[in-house]
This record gives C-alpha cells, sequence and structure tokens, in this order.
C-alpha cells in the first residue's frame, strides 16, 4: 500500500510540475544546479512499476528445426529456428482451436484461406510454398505434408478427404472410413504419419487410427466417453476425456485393456505428449477474474511416470546435467535457450501455452 501510495504521490507532483512549469523541459536555477553538483547526490528510482500479467507465448506447432507460435503484444505468428533462436514472422494466421489447425510435425506451417477450401503449404526449413486446393468438405488439419478435409454426402454422412503428401490434386477418400457417421467428428491430433479421429456412431464414441500415406483406416477403438486430448508415438496412444485421469493403450493391440496415470496439476485444460516413457503434461493459464491477482506466473509442465518409467524423460548413459547424447523427445525438457548455449531454468518449448516475466 505504501508503495502505491508512494506512485500516486509522484504522479500528482509530476502533475502539479506540469501545470505550473509548462509542457516544455522543467528548468531550475543556475545556483540549484551548482548546489545538486557540489553534494554529489546520485539518482535514485522513484518506485518501480509492476507488470501483474505476464507475457503470454501460444505454441501452435513444433517441427525438427522450429516451432510456430503467438506472442502476447506481438503481431499474429511467428516461426523460431531452434537452432539460431532466429524468428520470421508470419503474420495474423487464420487460427482455430483444432489441434494441427497450423500444422504438426514438420517445419510446415499452414495458411488457411478465408473459405477454408484452399490452403498453403510453408515449408519453413526449404523456403516453399505449395498451393492446395481442398475440393472436398472444409479443411481441418494438415500433419506432417498431408491436409485432412471433413466432408459430407447427400444423407449428411461425415468423410474425411486427404489432400497434398503425393495424393492426387481432387484428393483422396479415406479407405475403410465407416459409413453413417452424422455427429462429433472431430481432429485430435497425430504425428506426420497418423492421425487420430473422434467421432461418435449410433450413441457409441469411438477413436478411428488413419495412416496418411496410405489414406487407410488401420484402427478403430471403441471408448466411453468422448475424448478431448490425445497423445500418440510409436508404441502407444493416450487419451483423455475430463477429470485427472488419462488412458493408455498400446497401439500394438488397441484391443486390449489400456491402463490409467493419473495427470498431474489440477487448474487449466491439460495437453498431451509423450516423452520417452512419460507422460508429460502442460495446462492452459485460466484466465483470473477481475480482481484476482494471485497466481498469474503461469503452469508448470509436469511429467506423470508410467510403471516401468525410468529416473527421467532425458535419462540415458549420460548424467542428466549434460546436455549430450539427449534424444529430440525430452528437447522440450533440456535444450538450451536459443542463442545461449544454457539449458532453461524451466521447460517452455513443448509447453501449448507459457507465460513468462519479461
Amino acid at each position: 500500500m505504501a508503495r502505491r501510495t508512494t506512485a500516486r504521490g509522484v504522479v500528482a507532483a509530476l502533475a502539479v510540475l506540469t501545470v505550473t512549469a509548462g509542457p516544455g523541459p522543467l528548468s531550475v536555477s543556475a545556483g540549484a544546479d551548482t548546489a545538486a553538483r557540489s553534494t554529489g547526490l546520485a539518482a535514485e528510482k522513484v518506485f518501480q512499476s509492476d507488470r501483474y500479467l505476464p507475457r503470454a507465448d501460444r505454441l501452435y506447432a513444433a517441427g525438427p528445426s522450429g516451432y510456430l507460435h503467438a506472442q502476447e503484444g506481438g503481431s499474429g505468428c511467428t516461426w523460431t529456428s531452434y537452432g539460431t533462436g532466429a524468428s520470421t514472422p508470419l503474420g495474423d494466421l487464420t487460427r482455430l482451436e483444432i489441434p494441427g489447425y497450423l500444422g504438426s510435425s514438420s517445419d510446415i506451417v499452414t495458411e488457411v484461406g478465408p473459405h477454408g477450401d484452399t490452403v498453403v503449404l510453408r515449408d519453413m526449413a526449404a523456403g516453399t510454398a505449395t498451393d492446395v486446393a481442398v475440393t472436398h468438405g472444409v479443411y481441418r488439419a494438415t500433419y506432417g505434408v498431408h491436409v485432412l478435409s471433413q466432408a459430407q454426402d447427400t444423407d449428411g454422412n461425415r468423410l474425411l478427404w486427404l489432400f497434398g503428401g503425393g495424393a492426387p490434386a481432387e484428393g483422396t477418400l479415406v479407405d475403410g472410413w465407416p459409413t453413417g457417421i452424422t455427429g462429433g467428428f472431430t481432429v485430435l491430433g497425430g504425428d506426420s504419419g497418423t492421425a487420430v479421429i473422434g467421432y461418435a456412431l449410433a450413441g457409441t464414441n469411438h477413436l478411428a487410427l488413419v495412416d496418411l500415406a496410405a489414406a487407410r483406416l488401420t484402427a478403430d477403438v471403441t471408448v466411453p466417453a468422448a475424448v478431448t486430448a490425445v497423445a500418440l508415438s510409436a508404441d502407444r496412444l493416450v487419451w483423455y476425456s475430463s477429470g485427472s485421469t488419462a488412458h493408455v493403450l498400446d497401439r500394438a493391440d488397441l484391443s486390449a485393456a489400456g491402463t490409467t496415470v493419473t495427470l498431474p496439476g489440477a487448474e487449466g485444460a491439460p495437453y498431451l505428449g509423450i516423452a520417452g516413457r512419460w507422460l508429460v503434461v502442460a495446462r492452459s493459464v485460466p484466465s483470473p477474474g477481475p480482481h484476482d491477482l494471485v497466481d498469474e506466473s503461469g503452469e508448470p509442465l509436469l511429467a506423470a511416470p508410467s510403471p516401468a518409467a525410468p529416473r527421467s524423460p532425458c535419462s540415458g548413459t549420460r548424467p542428466p546435467r549434460s546436455p549430450r547424447r539427449r534424444t529430440a523427445a525430452c528437447w522440450s525438457l533440456a535444450a538450451p535457450t536459443p542463442g545461449t548455449g544454457r539449458s532453461a531454468r524451466s521447460p517452455t518449448r513443448g509447453r501449448p501455452h507459457r507465460r513468462s516475466r519479461r
């Protein structure tokens, strides 16, 4: 309170000086200036302004050489290189809260046309751009070089089409796609080779795994509730619906009974990732109330071990403090801050939403 009272006093004093001295520079007498120099007084800080809302940085996509993000106070989206830290502004891209909407699992950033019927695939590593016409349905996501769209037939059934990535210009209808889907069609996640789609059919919730290169449905899993988030690795599929529990399935036998993992953290919506044998969890920053100035420093990145987990996601033959021989899977926990050569004190690169003080 004293600090704010001091600030108000300073503001009031400046206002008085402005009125009495006018808008021009303040002036002092020659005698006063000489006296100040003779006493040797040093400049003093009157007050330090606090910023109660730290700057947010939303992660939208990550590839082998860089990542796409949008920072609070900035202008649109930016692509930043891991290796050099150099950033390339991309302007105000059209964004929807759909996983992979601006790209995923590659260095390609997707610019979506105003009607969702055209996209431009910008390869940020190669410096090339490819125009793709979405001739069926409406654009939904890009995984690797594969563009996904959702369409409907004359009976209102939802269909999944693929474009780009070697597909014909008119697109490819996914082979084996179930008929009769009229609701619950949601792109949930994936990687450069597989997309995970949620849908509802005859009152039952499903997860469909699509081989993007072959344009073919490879697995269909019945789940007890509508899924809101997934994470995918070479051997596991993790899905989450609500509450504090995630479900882990073995991709070698998705029909087998899975295991569960209790998600760490409590507030904010969880975002899931897999690093080695660990389930990595980031949470969105809840919007505070109009008078809530508490806990606005962001949410931590947490890792929940599986029963056979190693000591940490970055465990290996070297000590944990050594950055060498760490895999790409644990980069978000151990990578040096671009341009500094030092490891970040807190993990940030793998987070969908983070806040950090200036």
